[in-house]
């Protein structure tokens, strides 16, 4: 017969032993107080990157701190801590607050918060050092290295005997051991599903950092003398990774601006160097223009506007001179002429690694013929192609949009291909300014 407690007038009966036992196991000890300042702060970041535009699209992420190596390692080193408070969705949110808690809360009973925000940053900055370094052109972020620090250390801690063993016995390692192998479990395969092998890099570095500073026995400070001043070390350096953290953050929203996002950028005219050609690009992207010529001549230019993740659009313009001149009676002729070229190039690429073009097919632009084709480069980037003969110039206007674009942002490629003006003296109406204006009812763009 089960024991009674008496309380009042009523007799209730106490828990079993097992029952007790698996309560003291998943109650914690203490509020997991870092734990929940953590997830404080990656809570903030996605809801101020909500509300610049939308925390899925990754030219959001990579302003507002997103790692990408060049960037990381080079110029902008707050990246490899700014990077891990960023998620992509509430999906990669949900997941790692989920994480955190099984995990966070039992060790942070066991060795303290101080101790907890170290291990968190310190496997942060390793795992992103080691992802970048490996992967440059992956875009790292979320909080799944750290997490799986903590993972790291909480398997190591619950079955190595040393000091703490009198104090915590065998039965309170159940729990947190078999929470820990389910979400490490559980994240390595989500991983694997979305074909991101750095990601898995990354989860495989923190937790192997976490488990070597377990078994080092840096966690429990069991290698320090007794006059160490522990407590006041531990939280002096917490307290410093902590502000260093936020430092970054506060810094890499600031670089990126993202808040521009939340409206569409205007339209601003660029001329094309040494040709009649000008085109109008949003004007974040005519901020960061890189120049190609020829070095022989000056047959052909290349212009493309803008940094790969950072604007909604990317421009590309390449002008080329044309040994002869296309009349107005030749253009059709001619225009067909070069789909067939273009279909041609398409059909010899098939066999190559990279995605070719979708079959090129002749449309207008205004009244004029032109050659348009798509592609998903890399199964992320929505490329649009214009190619296009103007008198004695062959014009290819490339587009690319970002993954994840901001709504608001839609139309804008329509806009940039439409707003292309060929200057010379005598071209048609359809071929000035005047024209897109008429035509399409909007505003010209102009020279900033």
């Amino acid at each position: 017969m089960l024991p009674a407690t008496h309380s009042g007038s009523r007799h209730v009966r106490a828990p079993p032993r097992y029952a007790r036992r698996l309560l003291d196991a998943l109650t914690p000890r203490r509020p997991p107080v870092a734990c929940l300042a953590l997830m404080a702060v990656n809570f903030a970041v996605f809801l101020v990157a909500q509300a610049c535009g939308g925390a899925e699209s990754y030219v959001m992420l990579k302003r507002m701190g997103a790692g990408l190596s060049p960037a990381a390692l080079g110029p902008e080193p707050w990246r490899l801590l700014s990077a891990s408070y960023l998620h992509q969705g509430w999906r990669h949110l949900l997941l790692n607050f989920t994480s955190l808690l099984l995990c966070g809360v039992y060790l942070e009973g066991l060795i303290g918060r101080w101790r907890l925000l170290l291990l968190y940053t310190v496997t942060l900055l390793v795992s992103n050092t080691l992802m970048m370094g490996f992967y440059p052109q992956m875009l790292s972020l979320g909080a799944s290295g750290g997490i799986c620090g903590l993972l790291g250390a909480m398997l190591v801690l619950c079955y190595r005997p040393g000091p703490c063993a009198w104090w915590w016995p065998w039965y309170y390692r159940l729990a947190p051991a078999a929470c820990c192998l389910g979400v490490l479990a559980s994240t390595l395969y989500g991983a694997y599903e979305c074909a991101q092998p750095g990601t898995n890099f990354a989860h495989l570095a923190g937790g192997t950092v976490g488990a070597v500073l377990a078994l080092s026995g840096a966690l429990t400070w069991e290698l320090m003398p007794p006059a160490f001043k522990e407590v006041r070390r531990v939280r002096e350096s917490a307290r410093i990774s902590w502000w260093v953290t936020l430092a970054c953050l506060f810094v890499g929203t600031m670089a990126g601006r993202p808040w521009q996002l939340r409206e569409k950028q205007p339209l601003v005219r660029v001329q094309v160097p040494g040709t009649p050609v000008s085109v109008a690009v949003p004007s974040g992207a005519a901020a960061h223009v890189s120049t190609e010529r020829s070095e022989e001549d000056d047959s052909w230019v290349r212009l493309t506007f803008g940094e790969p993740m950072t604007e909604p659009v990317l421009v590309e313009v390449t002008v080329e001179r044309m040994d002869e001149t296309v009349t107005e009676e030749e253009h059709e002729k001619k225009t067909w002429e070069l789909q067939e070229e273009l279909y041609k190039e398409v059909e010899e690429s098939r066999d190559e690694l990279e995605k070719p073009w979708f079959r090129p097919m002749v449309t207008r632009l205004y009244t004029k013929r032109v050659v348009y084709s798509a592609s998903y480069w890399n199964e992320l980037y929505w490329v649009q192609r214009w190619v296009m003969l103007r008198g004695e110039w062959r014009i290819t206007l490339l587009t690319v949009r970002a993954p994840g674009m901001p709504a608001n942002w839609e139309g804008t490629e329509e806009d940039v291909s439409s707003s292309l003006v060929v200057e010379e003296p005598g071209a048609p109406r359809w071929d000035t300014c005047q024209a897109w204006n008429t035509v399409w009812g909007g505003v010209c763009p102009r020279q900033p």
